[in-house]
């Protein structure tokens, strides 16, 4: 029983940052139970993670990045599981799901493109891989700058690029208002104000800047294109024409 809720909890956790949410996730959900939203299914399943740490049936250690448990032990989940446990139900816990219920679904409706079409909007299985290509930028962080959560610092990182998508949207925050571009540094400075230590909001502000950079601005400058949705994601979602081609 253990093992199947582990298994359970690794296959959902390796689909929940991305668009297969939409083809997989909520399918399946409208099958069995009825219609439901994408970032409704997301919601409710970080707080199912959070209900199982809780009252004990999965152990939260287990679920934390530990790269040594990971070599020595084989305990490969904990490459994914970090990314969807946000620690224990807290402010910050509540603040990560506001920002990962509105901004996820925000920007998977309009991401960058980055598969090779002419086209200036992108589809899901851009915004699938700009996911994964963040987590395994995170990774590579914490493996130098040790970290044992990684959920909210994705989370940033998806806030940053979506505030670069739409740099000049009208946004506000208790009365104040301002422009897109700057959301991700209005939401490092209120975590800093509730409490909240600013090192995973910067690691994803960081990862989405590289991001960001190595899609919009290394092709202009430098003539690279660097960045590519493989053909398998734009092939799963039926995103269209494969066409990505690297110049020098």
């Amino acid at each position: 029983t253990n093992g199947f809720i582990l298994f359970f909890f690794i296959v959902i956790s390796s689909l929940q940052f991305s668009a297969i949410k939409r083809d997989i996730i909520n399918t399946l959900w409208k099958k069995k139970l009825g219609s439901l939203e994408n970032k409704e299914c997301v919601v409710t399943t970080f707080i199912f993670h959070r209900v199982l740490t809780t009252v004990g049936v999965l152990d939260p250690f287990s679920l934390i990045l530990d790269f040594n448990k990971v070599w020595m032990n084989f305990e490969v989940w904990r490459l994914f599981t970090c990314f969807v446990f946000f620690g224990p139900f807290s402010m910050g816990f509540a603040f990560n799901l506001y920002l990962l219920y509105n901004y996820s679904n925000a920007y998977e409706t309009s991401p960058f493109s980055s598969d090779g079409s002419s086209r200036t909007d992108g589809t899901s299985a851009d915004y699938c891989y700009m996911l994964m290509v963040g987590a395994s930028l995170l990774l590579m962080i914490s493996y130098f700058l040790p970290q044992m959560i990684l959920g909210p610092a994705l989370v940033f990182t998806i806030v940053y690029v979506w505030s670069r998508r739409h740099p000049n949207q009208p946004c506000a925050m208790f009365g104040f208002k301002f422009q897109g571009q700057y959301l991700p540094w209005v939401y490092c400075a209120f975590s800093i104000i509730i409490g909240k230590s600013p090192t995973m909001n910067l690691m994803g502000i960081a990862v989405g800047h590289i991001y960001y950079f190595t899609l919009q601005i290394v092709p202009v400058m430098y003539g690279y294109n660097l960045i590519q949705t493989p053909k398998f994601l734009i092939d799963t979602f039926n995103a269209g024409q494969y066409s990505y081609s690297y110049s020098a």
